[in-house]
């Protein structure tokens, strides 16, 4: 029985003894620490002996953590640079919709335009024009015998699809001097910008305007200026010194509300030289009034 006691303490002995000896991690420990460079890691080595077993070397590099406002400076900075990539990109994308909106501009431009020239077209298609139908002279301008107050007589048509409004007309009838150094013989007449200063508005036309329906043709009838021509008058025109003129012109509304304007001038030929005929009878130098005057004179917008 003691000897099972002996055998039972010597087991639990042999237990705790070994518990004992693996709880111990070395029975004479070295440690070695050493700083490298910056300092910014460091060896540690241990020698331990254990159990009468060939000695191991343990290297173990431990690395310190870098300063956390270090780490929070190249955060930042690398956030602002993709915030100027980013900037970059919505500068291009904003150059490119820029430009796209100049051509878009453009083209509108351009269609607008070509609306507005096409309005116009349709408008000037369907307009009216107030034109020289033809003009009317005295059969005689001078008898020494009889008082003559000779006049002219201009007829205008209204052309075109529209109506128009008639607002002014100023027409007038005068002996003018001619121009020398040019044939055939032509008014020394003043200048365009002189001309409504010579002429008077017609009082048979109302302030308001007078409405004339397309193709209607109406009647101007022009007197003298000097009422009746002297003998003097009447010799110069004789000798071509001086040419009748019949001048003027009619300032008009179209169906659009578009001011227009007509200018006229007409000249006089007497048949100096007796009448010239053809071969089937056919005056051919016939008296009475032809286009004629500077070119200004004769103008219709």
């Amino acid at each position: 029985m003691f000897t099972n006691i002996v055998r039972i303490s010597l087991v639990f002995t042999a237990v705790w003894v070994s518990c004992f000896a693996e709880a111990q991690p070395c029975n004479s420990p070295e440690i070695r620490i050493a700083k490298e460079g910056s300092g910014e890691s460091t060896k540690v080595s241990s020698d331990c002996d254990n159990d009468k077993q060939s000695t191991t070397n343990i290297t173990v590099v431990v690395k310190n953590q870098e300063n956390p406002q270090k780490q929070n400076t190249d955060a930042r900075q690398n956030q602002d640079k993709e915030n100027i990539k980013v900037q970059h990109r919505l500068a291009h994308l904003t150059a490119w919709l820029v430009i796209v909106g100049l051509i878009q501009a453009g083209i509108l431009a351009l269609t607008v335009c070509a609306i507005v020239g096409q309005i116009k077209a349709a408008k000037d298609s369907e307009r009216a024009w107030i034109l020289v139908n033809r003009v009317g002279s005295p059969n005689k301008w001078y008898d020494q015998d009889t008082a003559i107050y000779p006049s002219a007589i201009f007829e205008f048509k209204i052309s075109g699809k529209t109506p128009a409004k008639i607002m002014d007309a100023s027409l007038i009838l005068r002996p003018v001097p001619v121009k020398h150094g040019i044939s055939p013989a032509e008014p020394d007449l003043p200048p365009t910008f002189a001309y409504e200063r010579q002429v008077k508005r017609n009082q048979e036309i109302p302030e308001l305007g007078r409405v004339l329906a397309p193709e209607v043709i109406f009647q101007a009838q022009i007197i003298l200026e000097n009422v009746f021509l002297s003998e003097h008058e009447w010799f110069d025109l004789r000798d071509g010194k001086t040419i009748m003129c019949a001048y003027g012109f009619i300032v008009y509304r179209d169906a659009f509300k578009r001011e227009k304007e007509t200018r006229v001038c007409y000249v006089y030929n007497f048949s100096n030289g007796g009448v010239i005929k053809s071969i089937d009878g056919t005056v051919l130098n016939p008296p009475g009034f032809r286009i004629g005057g500077p070119t200004g004179y004769n103008h219709a917008t």
